[in-house]
């Protein structure tokens, strides 16, 4: 089993899920259990409940509140304190979903995070499934992809997912931004 931990997963032309059109998905935890990820290039939302009923106001360009899927969950955050982080996702990069980690990053005003409304998830073997059928494409996330703004994410992502292909299937080195340059 190929495990996407730590991946972007972006969605392909198969992708008929309306949820999932055009999205890119951070993978968070992987197993044989089946997976969960947050979508990177969701509706950026102003403000979130918390807990008991507080409504933080987050300092302005200090945290995005992205909605990371159709399941509805716990405010979560992607991150770079280790000290508050659960999983590790990829170098330098952390997720929390436990509130008293998330509201520490709020109360610090962390820069880069970005807050999570909701999540996507699969069951066992459905992720690898759909992968196999063209539905989502798997590309290394980066740090700096993580936190980029997530306007053009996805064109930027399948772009490097079809050079990565074409790296795969052709053994080639380098792929140009435009291979009718090549």
């Amino acid at each position: 089993m190929d495990c996407f931990h730590g991946q972007f997963l972006v969605a392909g032309s198969r992708q008929l899920d309306p949820n999932f059109a055009r999205t890119v998905v951070l993978v968070v935890g992987h197993s044989s259990r089946g997976a969960f990820g947050v979508v990177m290039n969701g509706t950026v939302r102003q403000s979130a409940r918390l807990g008991q009923g507080n409504t933080p106001r987050f300092p302005r360009g200090k945290a995005r509140l992205f909605l990371g899927g159709p399941v509805t969950g716990p405010l979560m955050a992607v991150h770079t304190r280790a000290e508050f982080g659960e999983w590790r996702l990829v170098p330098g990069v952390f997720f929390s979903r436990k509130e008293k980690n998330v509201l520490a990053l709020l109360r610090r005003a962390e820069r880069p995070c970005k807050l999570f409304a909701g999540y996507a998830g699969w069951g066992p073997g459905q992720l690898e499934q759909e992968v196999q059928q063209g539905t989502w494409r798997v590309v290394p996330a980066t740090p700096a992809q993580i936190f980029a703004g997530s306007g053009d994410l996805w064109q930027q992502l399948s772009r490097e997912a079809s050079r990565l292909q074409l790296r795969l299937l052709f053994n080639i080195k380098h792929v140009p931004a435009d291979p009718l340059l090549n």
